[in-house]
Parts: structure tokens; C-alpha cells; sequence
């Protein structure tokens, strides 16, 4: 697609914007070592592109320091997200893991976090909502720990599912090492709930001391500490604050800054194709 769209452009006289939505593209931000014939020819597609958009600041800083290249070219325009219903229920100590359950998701961290909260005498419960191949060493590390009353595994839930969840949840953790983005923790924060991530994807410019904190990666013992901070001081997270964070990604204000970049390549030569990546 992204070929052909630049063939087009050059056939036509149009201009053309890439754009690296997800983890499939995390392989070009991590510079393709191992695949160097795909390496150069994105690397050829993107240098041909008028802009290239990335949906957050962790991706532009990554692609940018790689590929110094296309800096000039670059530009932060974000996922949208749907916003939460604003379901304000009974949260309690429940604490919500949405997303594929792979290695680099490192839900067992989580796990081990609740090990640690229950040590400390916390009720705390832990909803893990996905599917994926981490699964099996996952419920296997729960047997092991005994957490099997204070652990449950959702699998794939459909939307109704997933919005009574979050909405009941008192915080959203999120500890993978990698992530372009993260919707889940966008829309989680739409719903009112605080956050505990790494500082992957979006979260670095989301999180701040009234909407959740950051914590290091693979480390139980920090995410214990900050999912008891979150549950301990629920007033210093208003879900108020949370929304507002969340609502910097609406539909709504992704399509204004949609409109400006494409305003930019019209004025420049007339008329633009849009690669979504």
C-alpha cells in the first residue's frame, strides 16, 4: 500500500502522508537490524512521503533519533479514542490489565505487584481482560502465588463487557516495555480512573500527580506501591482531571489536528493521499 500510494503520488503530482499507528511498526523504530532489505525500502517510502505522522512523543522521539532523516518530516498526531461512558460506580480495590497478554506486556509484574498489596494485608482484586500467547505462564504464575481467588482472567470480552469493567475499576495499570500508543489507558482515563504505567507510548504525557503515576519497568514492588498510593489517596486523582486528560484524544480534536496537516500538503501542491499504516 505504502508503495503504491507513492507511486501514485509521484504519477499524479500528490503529496503523501504516512502514518505509524501501532506496534506493527515498532520493528522500523527499532531500526530493523535484522530485516536490512525492509529497512531500506521504508526507509526509501519515507523519505518520499511529505509527512510522517507517529501517535505519540515516545514514537517521535524513538524515530527521530534513529532516523534523523525525516525530522523535518515528522509529526505528532494522535490515536483517537472513544470516550467512556462516565460510569462512576463502586470501584473499590480493583485494580483492571486490559490488552494482548504477550512477553512484552509484562501483566506477570502485575501479578506479582497484587502478591505484594495482599502481603500487606490490602484486598485488592485484579481483572486481566485479553488474550494472547503469555496466557498459560500467566495463570500457571497465579497458581503458584495462590492468587487464584483474587486473580480472573476475562479473555476476550465484547464492548459492554469492557466499559462495566472499567468503569468499576479503582485504577488501570499498564507495564509493558514497549507501545507506540496505548488506547486502553486513554480510554481507561476517559472514564474517570487513574493510571499506574511505564513510561511507554502516551503515558509520559499523560500521567501526572492527578492522574496516575509512572513507575519503573519490571519492577512488582514499585507497581505495588503505586497502585496503594492510588487506592490510599483516591482524592488526589479526581476523576474530573482524569477525563479532561482523556479528552485531548477524542475523535473530535484527532480530526482538527488531522485537518491542519492535510491543510498544510494541499496549500503546498493541491491534493493529499492518506497512508494509514
Amino acid at each position: 500500500m505504502g508503495l503504491g500510494g507513492v507511486l501514485l503520488g509521484k504519477m499524479f503530482g500528490l503529496p503523501v502522508v504516512f502514518t505509524l499507528h501501532s506496534n506493527r511498526d515498532r520493528w522500523l523504530l527499532e531500526g530493523l537490524r535484522h530485516k536490512p532489505l525492509r529497512k531500506r525500502i521504508l526507509e526509501w517510502l519515507l523519505s518520499r512521503g511529505d509527512k510522517v505522522l507517529v501517535v505519540s512523543k515516545y514514537s517521535f522521539d524513538k524515530l527521530a533519533c534513529r532516523k534523523p532523516l525525516f525530522c523535518d518530516k515528522l509529526m505528532v498526531v494522535y490515536n483517537p479514542v472513544r470516550m467512556g461512558d462516565w460510569m462512576l460506580g463502586v470501584r473499590g480495590e480493583k485494580v483492571l490489565s486490559l490488552g494482548r497478554l504477550a512477553r512484552h506486556k509484562r501483566v506477570g509484574v502485575v501479578i506479582e505487584a497484587v502478591r505484594i498489596l495482599l502481603s500487606r494485608g490490602r484486598g485488592i482484586f485484579l481483572d486481566v481482560v485479553g488474550e494472547g500467547e503469555d496466557e498459560v505462564s500467566l495463570r500457571r504464575l497465579v497458581e503458584e502465588l495462590r492468587l487464584q481467588d483474587r486473580v480472573r482472567f476475562w479473555g476476550r470480552v465484547d464492548e459492554e463487557t469492557k466499559q462495566s469493567l472499567m468503569g468499576e475499576a479503582g485504577v488501570y495499570v499498564l507495564t509493558s516495555t514497549e507501545e507506540n500508543f496505548s488506547c486502553y489507558l486513554i480510554e481507561a482515563l476517559s472514564f474517570g480512573v487513574p493510571v499506574v504505567s511505564t513510561p511507554v507510548g502516551v503515558a509520559p504525557e499523560v500521567v501526572n500527580d492527578k492522574t496516575g503515576v509512572i513507575v519503573p519497568f519490571n519492577d512488582p514492588g514499585a507497581v505495588a506501591n503505586a497502585l496503594e498510593y492510588i487506592l490510599e489517596h483516591p482524592e488526589k486523582f479526581p476523576p474530573e482531571e482524569c477525563r479532561k486528560m482523556a479528552e485531548r484524544f477524542s475523535y473530535d480534536r484527532v480530526r482538527e489536528m488531522l485537518e491542519r496537516v492535510y491543510v498544510e500538503v494541499i496549500h503546498r501542491r493541491g491534493k493529499c493521499v492518506d497512508l494509514l499504516g
